[in-house]
């Protein structure tokens, strides 16, 4: 929902693009599936094969495994996640688990600095002049990110539309 949307219709009808003169500030929100996050990490990390993904009661559960130079190591880990500074989607209590034993906080921190940020506004979708997320929700199988949306006053041209 972006409230008074401002644009060039004249431009709009002429030459099939849009650009937007401005707008009030407004609310956005991402859902993003099990599947999609699974396809996500797992390129993230291409050693990790990932057996089973959850995503329930504000925490993502995972088991699988790590291929590292031949030898094959079984996986567990759980997280939650939070917005860090509005722009950032980072870990939240992250625990891992190789071979069935807690991992020390050293490799904790590998595998969290590997992942984190999970979503970045600026350098992943080049947002962030216009989104700032405020809440997520982990829960039924996918991962929920609200925040507002706003078009800077500066922006002269918005993205061709067709």
């Amino acid at each position: 929902v972006l409230p008074a949307v401002r644009f060039d219709s004249a431009e709009a009808f002429l030459n099939s693009r849009i650009v937007l003169r401005g707008a009030g500030e407004g609310r956005v929100e991402a859902v993003v599936s099990s599947e999609s996050l699974l396809n996500h990490l797992e390129r993230r990390i291409p050693a990790l094969r990932i057996d089973r993904l959850t995503l329930d009661r504000d925490a993502a559960r995972l088991e699988g495994t790590l291929v590292l130079g031949g030898a094959t190591t079984r996986v567990r880990a759980e997280a939650g996640a939070m917005i860090e500074d509005g722009r950032r989607l980072v870990l939240d209590r992250p625990r891992l688990y190789v071979n069935d034993v807690e991992a020390s906080a050293s490799l904790l921190a590998i595998a969290v600095g590997l992942l984190t940020p999970l979503l970045d506004l600026d350098s992943d979708l080049g947002l962030g002049e216009y989104v700032y997320m405020t809440e997520t929700v982990i829960g039924d199988g996918q991962v929920t990110v609200r925040g507002r949306f706003r078009i800077p006053s500066a922006m002269r041209e918005g993205p061709r539309v067709r």
